[in-house]
């Protein structure tokens, strides 16, 4: 026969006993995951090997890089002006040069026999036109003697006429001897005006004819000049001081005209060719500053030039200045150029902490120095060098500035 067992509960003091463990059990649990937390949200670091930088009040340049290159102001492309071989190089690539100094020297026998060619045609030129001169000289004689002979027998012929006139009305002579002493006065009177007229063509001609030789003279010295000066033109000379960049002959070469001889950089004025990226368009203008520094020295600049077409994603800008003598074309440099400014503005300066941080935190020291805290920071306006703070921070408190990259899941850095 089956019995029933009853069921015995626990009496109070096993209730208040287990639960006292349990209470315990739970207090030991939290105070572990509360440790392992702290440790895990904490990083410890030491003074020396992190970067710290106030929060300041300050005048923000707006700016933007870009990379250039020192470029000569002046380049000279050297021609040559007149074919010829190469006789003599003076100078080599590298060469320091003066204006006028002879970089190398051409010989052409040809120029130099058109000079001799010109010279004798001078020569005969002038003969003809002393011969001219002097053989109308004695024309210009001869036609006035036979004018003053032509005009004595006109003078006569007038006279005997005008008495025979008076002589035949008083019917002293024959009617045939007046007209004879009147055709005689006529044929004089048409030999004078013949003679002056002859004198004034021949003049007129001769005058023509020593005009067209004297022209015909000037145009030989002209040439002959043009020839001298191609000459002169064999000696290749630097038209500005500078330094030899190229030099593109060999001795005993032979040039035609307009073949590149040399090429040469001016090492007075300089320019700073840069490369813009084009995201940077909007804020770049002609007559905008820029600088760079040459070491410790700040170097002042402004764009001369932009050019109006793009190369890949970039354009080419100019920038002019005082550029230091101890720079050479072709050297590279890193430009800064402003934009815009901002006069009352916290300021922190640019690192890898922001890129770590996506520009979204900062870990900020507390007044004992020992710890930093991650904070929430809106940052705005940038430039190369520094950033402005929006909010989260004010002025004077300190802020790690170093690179965050071990940090990036830590709340608390303990510096010891």
């Amino acid at each position: 026969m089956d019995r029933v067992i009853e069921r015995k509960h626990p009496t109070g003091k096993k209730i208040a006993r287990y639960g006292v463990i349990l209470a315990a059990i739970l207090l030991v649990l939290l105070s572990i995951r509360f440790c392992v937390l702290r440790s895990i949200k904490r990083a410890k670091v030491r003074l020396e090997d992190i970067q710290i930088c106030a929060v300041e009040h300050g005048v923000m340049e707006g700016s933007f890089k870009a990379e250039g290159k020192v470029v000569p102001v002046h380049v000279y492309q050297i021609e040559a002006s007149v074919g010829g071989k190469v006789e003599m190089l003076y100078h080599a690539v590298g060469d320091s040069v003066s204006a006028g100094d002879v970089i190398l020297k051409l010989s052409n026998d040809d120029l130099r026999l058109n000079v001799l060619s010109q010279e004798t045609a001078i020569t005969e030129q002038t003969s003809n036109l002393n011969n001219a001169i002097i053989a109308g000289n004695q024309n210009r004689l001869t036609k006035q003697l036979q004018i003053e002979e032509a005009k004595k027998r006109l003078n006569r012929a007038e006279r005997a006429y005008n008495a025979n006139r008076l002589l035949w009305q008083n019917e002293h002579i024959s009617q045939e001897e007046y007209l004879s002493s009147k055709e005689e006065y006529e044929l004089a009177s048409f030999s004078y005006r013949a003679r002056v007229e002859e004198a004034v063509s021949d003049s007129l001609f001769r005058d023509q004819h020593i005009k067209q030789l004297r022209q015909s003279i000037n145009t030989i010295r002209l040439g002959l000049d043009q020839v001298r000066s191609q000459l002169n033109d064999l000696e290749v000379k630097a038209p500005i001081n500078g330094v030899i960049t190229e030099l593109s002959v060999n001795q005993g070469q032979i040039v035609s005209t307009g073949t590149t001889i040399a090429s040469l950089e001016a090492t007075s004025d300089f320019y700073i060719q840069a490369q813009v990226s084009q995201f940077y368009l909007p804020r770049l203008n002609v007559g905008q500053e820029a600088r760079f520094y040459a070491g410790e020295e700040e170097v002042s600049l402004r764009v001369d030039r932009i050019n109006p077409k793009l190369t890949g994603d970039y354009i080419q800008v100019n920038l002019m200045g005082e550029i230091p003598k101890s720079y050479r074309s072709g050297q590279f440099v890193s430009v800064e150029l402003l934009s815009d400014k901002r006069e009352d503005a916290l300021i922190l300066p640019q690192g890898q902490y922001l890129v770590d941080s996506g520009e979204r935190w900062v870990f900020v020291l507390d007044k004992s120095g020992k710890k930093a805290s991650r904070r929430e920071v809106t940052f705005g306006f940038k430039n190369i060098r520094d950033i402005e703070v929006l909010s989260g921070l004010k002025a004077g408190e300190r802020v790690i500035v170093s690179s965050y990259k071990d940090w990036l899941k830590k709340d608390y850095i303990i510096i010891k």
